[in-house]
């Protein structure tokens, strides 16, 4: 497992690749999230796109960075999750509380209408 991330302004793209399982894969989670909701301003978009699975630590560290971001004024949004992670997302109802977008594209022209800005989508 491995976690690649991109700046893109005051948004951090996250790309966890792999599995995120307990141990040094959710630690890696863990440190990841805390460095982006620290060192950036804006949203947090968590792109699933090479995530296999991930256990509930996993889901628990989104869970709650989700919460700290949104007490920030902040989203933690999660992108192209695969049907075995969406089932999941569905069986927790926690689909209903992270934005769901297909593309990174898709999530960043939602945050530009939110905010009435310029469309940061080149992905």
């Amino acid at each position: 497992m491995r976690i690649e991330t991109e700046e893109r302004g005051a948004h951090e793209v996250i790309r966890p690749k792999g599995a995120l399982a307990l141990g040094e894969a959710t630690q890696a989670l863990s440190e990841t999230l805390t460095r982006a909701e620290k060192e950036k301003s804006g949203a947090v978009l968590v792109d699933l796109t090479d995530l296999k699975s991930l256990d509930s630590t996993a889901l628990g560290l989104l869970v709650g960075s989700q919460r700290r971001l949104h007490a920030l004024a902040r989203e933690l949004i999660l992108v192209n999750p695969n049907e075995r992670i969406r089932l999941l997302l569905s069986m927790t109802q926690l689909d209903s509380v992270f934005p769901i977008h297909s593309t990174t594209a898709e999530a960043f022209e939602a945050l530009a209408r939110k905010s009435g800005g310029e469309t940061e989508s080149d992905n």
